[in-house]
């Protein structure tokens, strides 16, 4: 996948509520990024594991509309009473639920 620039590798792990990714930069050069896991108020029980994934990757990678220019876990986990990344979270994991039914 690749996000302003930036192509996800293949390598992750998961720990601490924080998922790391490597990115791979256009220069071909690497580096890990912490990826919120589990951003606050965000309720992702009942996702399979795939869509689950998608949801952590879509939050982890959507720049948040508030002006903050975090991304939308970012913005949950460093503003929790953020009123425009929530409804935009929900929205996200709403979407990847339908898709599993």
């Amino acid at each position: 996948m690749v996000v302003a620039g930036l192509a996800f590798g293949a390598a992750s792990f998961y720990g601490g509520g924080l998922v790391g990714r490597r990115l791979l930069r256009p220069s071909g050069l690497t580096s890990t990024v912490r990826l919120v896991r589990n951003p606050p108020g965000v309720d992702l029980s009942g996702l399979t594991p795939e869509a689950r994934a998608t949801v952590i990757e879509r939050l982890n990678t959507e720049i948040c509309p508030c002006g903050c220019n975090l991304t939308l876990a970012r913005c949950r986990r460093t503003d929790p009473t953020c009123d425009t990344s929530l409804p935009r979270a929900r929205e996200i994991v709403d979407q990847a639920r339908r898709r599993q039914d």
